[in-house]
């Protein structure tokens, strides 16, 4: 990270992807304005503005730019949306609050699977904290509250048809929705006491650069991974906002994804190395609207500290040559 030619500091690369791929006193990976991918990738909150009021469409993005888009915001608009004869059936003429896609909610509140330890500087397992607890209960609290909130992988046809206001999908399938009044915000923060949006993307579909120690001409490699990064922000990224233009008719949608989506990206090595099916904080852990995150976790983290143990033996015996 200290290299001639690379300063990290520079907003083409992804800041959070630093620290995310720093263990063991070096810097492994980096992703940023290079790639378009995780950004494609990104999880986003779309809402139909059909089915909303101007108001609350500007209730909405001011929350966002005050910090203080919270979860529990987030259900009031849900149930205010909220349209059902209370049979969970969606009909003619009835609305339901959102459409949340079955996915690892844990990423949208900035837990990760995998860590680096601020003592030792090696891998640790990272997910087993009290926020755990906290985002699961808020969850089926909201479940249970009735708030008009369906768990499926089909949203995207509920919302098309007018009957569903909040829709959680990724940005690469903005241009395949039919209506075209949409907006779009990053997920809630559970509290204000987070802090910051964490805006999660696929990590097995997004792109990272590193240098390889075989490398003969080092300091070539690296200024070119530099003039490559550079040259994505002024040129890739702006031709790839301006096609997100075209899909939106209002500047405040616009600096969402310019202010608050992109640049909130975040990334889990767990999930990158391919942890998604020992640890996954998804529907098994809090089914019949009960907490199992613990028997999940205990079940799963053998496997994890084995594979944590790994990490740092093939990091850890990385040396300069």
């Amino acid at each position: 990270a200290n290299r001639e030619f690379i300063d990290f500091d520079n907003t083409y690369y992804n800041s959070d992807s630093v620290k995310t791929y720093t263990a063991h006193g070096h810097t492994f990976f980096v992703t940023g304005s290079f790639s378009t991918l995780d950004k494609e990738t990104a999880s986003v909150l779309y809402f139909n503005k059909n089915l909303l009021s101007k108001e609350a469409t500007n209730d909405i993005y001011d929350l966002v730019r005050k910090g203080e888009w919270t979860f529990d915001k987030f259900f009031t608009y849900l149930e205010a949306a909220y349209s059902d004869n209370g049979d969970g059936i969606l009909e003619e003429g009835e609305i339901f609050g959102g459409a949340l896609f079955p996915t690892d909610y844990y990423k949208y509140f900035g837990i990760k699977q995998a860590g680096v330890s601020k003592s030792t500087g090696q891998w640790e397992l990272t997910i087993n904290d009290d926020k755990v607890d906290d985002v699961i209960s808020a969850i089926i609290t909201s479940y249970k509250n009735a708030k008009g909130v369906i768990i499926t992988a089909g949203g995207r046809i509920f919302f098309d048809d007018d009957k569903v206001a909040f829709l959680s999908d990724v940005l690469l399938h903005l241009n395949e929705f039919e209506i075209k009044s949409i907006g779009i915000v990053p997920f809630p923060m559970l509290n204000k006491e987070q802090g910051r949006y964490y805006v999660p993307c696929s990590m097995q579909l997004s792109v990272a650069m590193c240098i390889p120690k075989i490398t003969q001409d080092r300091e070539m490699s690296e200024y070119f991974m530099d003039v490559l990064c550079w040259t994505g922000e002024e040129y890739t990224m702006k031709a790839y906002i301006e096609t997100k233009k075209e899909q939106f008719n209002d500047d405040a949608d616009m600096e969402m994804i310019t202010e608050y989506i992109i640049p909130s990206i975040f990334y889990d090595a767990g999930e990158a190395v391919g942890w998604e099916t020992l640890i996954s904080i998804n529907q098994n852990c809090y089914k019949d609207n009960e907490n199992h995150f613990d028997e999940v976790y205990a079940e799963a983290e053998p496997d994890a500290l084995k594979t944590i143990a790994e990490w740092n033996v093939a990091w850890g015996g990385y040396t300069e040559e």
